[in-house]
């Protein structure tokens, strides 16, 4: 389980060109940020993933109360970074009201390499927003959005993920 950001500004990464030929990618000029929550399960091997505005305590509730929902026939163990809303006492609180239903478990500190999501992420960023101007939120929400749904219809592929964490 993680959150990640993606920006309409352009990234820059591995490109290929003449010596000398600086490849040239237009910018907007400014950072406008979509915010996605992400989780990968493993029994049914599936990604969810939400939108929100902000990262914080309330709208971290909220992802994990649409997780549960999604899950209802058997117990979640969640695995989540060291984000301070996750270790705020509302968190924990709703995590010990909701542990019939979910139990989580914090990664050691600076360990994003331990969180499989996060491979998901970097693949997204390569596959689908690295080297492409964004001219519109619209533009980079949908193809975001169609990097989404191009995994979750592919369990094999979010198996790959997970498994060099079983």
């Amino acid at each position: 389980m993680d959150e990640v950001l993606f920006r309409q500004e352009t990234t820059l990464h591995q490109t290929w060109n003449r010596i000398g030929c600086q490849p040239e990618i237009p910018s907007m000029g400014h950072r406008n940020t979509q915010k996605f929550f992400g989780a990968l399960t493993l029994s049914p091997t599936m990604f969810s993933y939400h939108q929100t505005k902000v990262f914080n305590t309330d709208t971290y509730i909220s992802f994990l109360d649409c997780i549960i929902e999604a899950n209802l026939d058997h117990k979640l163990l969640i695995i989540h970074d060291n984000a301070r809303y996750h270790k705020n006492d509302d968190v924990q609180d709703w995590l010990s009201e909701n542990q019939d239903a979910i139990e989580g478990y914090h990664l050691p500190p600076y360990s994003p390499e331990l969180n499989a999501i996060e491979y998901l992420w970097k693949w997204v960023r390569s596959t689908y927003t690295h080297n492409r101007y964004f001219t519109t939120v619209k533009e980079l929400l949908s193809t975001i959005r169609g990097a989404f749904i191009s995994i979750q219809k592919r369990p094999q592929q979010i198996y790959g993920y997970l498994q060099p964490f079983l």
